[in-house]
């Protein structure tokens, strides 16, 4: 019967493949030939690596093990100055596999938009990110131009520098789109409800703590909310308490503040029949 050490190096990976990342970790301390094995980047490649110190995190992207990674988090307070941001992205930039950057909320301000921007435009998913009104215009520049970004969560940015054509094609070029509490134009608004119900590659949109968003002409805004199911199931939702037994509690429902805002959307949902 073969032992463990016979066993060829393709087997090894094989089994490796189905450990947690905790046991793989564990495996690199039994012998020289499991650390071999258990170094190659493909078992790792799906690993978060979480970001909590500069120095650190530059020895570990230097990892043979990490050179595939696809997962960064950078821990909430990491950037603490203009220096960890610059080491941030400076590492960042130099590896081509990573897919999916959370940036917990960190203050990049202070990084060059351009870098940022290109920096950003490579992943696929980037989420809680706060940018300076020239950061963000810089990126939806690149994005409306190509990108491979497909999921964008941007928080507490001011969009209102951008473009109205360039909003539209950005937004176009992206799967999923969350703001979260952005400072955007009624126009600007209007634009992206009238972009994602035109373009099919658009699957999911959201927008949180936007004062601009109860100022529209509501019965224009509801033909966009039609047949595009996040927003329609909201809708739905507020109809179904209006008309139901749970009237009381849309009463007490934060929304209810908006009150003159809910009956418009009511009354123009009821004329283009969303439910």
């Amino acid at each position: 019967m073969e032992t463990e050490s016979e066993l060829p190096r393709e087997i090894l990976s094989k089994i490796f493949g189905h450990l947690s990342y905790f046991d793989l970790s564990n495996v690199l301390l039994v012998s020289r030939l499991w650390k071999d094995v258990a170094e190659d980047p493909w078992l790792w490649k799906d690993f978060t690596v979480n970001v909590n110190n500069s120095e650190v995190f530059t020895k570990l992207m230097k990892m043979q093990r990490f050179s595939y990674l696809r997962n960064v988090r950078v821990s909430a307070g990491f950037v603490r100055s203009e220096e960890d941001a610059r080491i941030l992205f400076s590492e960042l930039e130099k590896h081509i596999f990573i897919k999916e950057l959370n940036l917990c909320h960190n203050d990049i301000k202070s990084v060059c938009p351009r870098t940022l921007a290109k920096c950003l435009n490579k992943f696929e998913k980037v989420k809680n990110v706060e940018l300076a009104g020239s950061q963000v215009l810089e990126l939806f520049n690149l994005i409306s131009n190509g990108t491979n970004l497909k999921e964008v969560e941007i928080c507490s940015t001011d969009f209102e520098s951008i473009p109205e054509d360039m909003f539209s094609k950005a937004i176009s070029n992206l799967n999923r789109l969350n703001l979260k509490f952005p400072i955007l134009t009624k126009e600007q608004i209007e634009i992206m409800f009238k972009t994602i119900t035109e373009d099919t590659r658009v699957k999911d949109i959201d927008i949180a703590g936007n004062d601009n968003l109860y100022k529209m002409n509501v019965s224009g805004f509801a033909p966009y909310v039609s047949g595009f199911a996040p927003y329609e199931r909201r809708v739905q939702k507020l109809v179904r308490m209006a008309k139901g037994k749970h009237s009381q509690k849309l009463r007490k429902h934060s929304a209810w503040r908006k009150r003159g805002e809910i009956h418009a959307i009511l009354l123009a949902v009821r004329k283009t029949d969303v439910v």
